[in-house]
């Protein structure tokens, strides 16, 4: 099973040009959050032991794609936290709530 750079990019009818990333593929969906993850881990197990090596190139474009990873993750839990907050709201919202008001009492 051979893969080419076209199932992961859309690209532009007129200039030929990558124009993003195809949504509706789930290789890319599955693979990049993966490979954020990977990156992540493998810079902060080479660079923990040894801070000089962070200068080192592969590790600078760890970095990078660590860094997209976590900011990616962060937005993710921040939205989602943000629905559940307002899911919760809404239904609080919607019961309502009563207020007692004092009748006369018929004597």
């Amino acid at each position: 099973m051979s893969f080419s750079i076209e199932t992961f990019v859309r690209r532009c009818p007129k200039s030929g040009r990558i124009a993003g990333i195809r949504r509706n593929a789930l290789l890319p969906r599955v693979l990049l959050p993966l490979l954020g993850l990977l990156a992540s881990a493998w810079f902060l197990l080479r660079v923990i032991p040894k801070p000089s090596r962070a200068a080192y190139p592969c590790q600078r474009i760890a970095a990078g794609m660590g860094a997209g990873f976590l900011a990616h993750l962060v937005t993710l839990v921040a939205a989602l936290a943000r629905a559940g907050a307002r899911t919760k709201w809404r239904a609080s919202s919607s019961i309502g709530f009563t207020i007692p008001q004092k009748t006369a009492a018929a004597h």
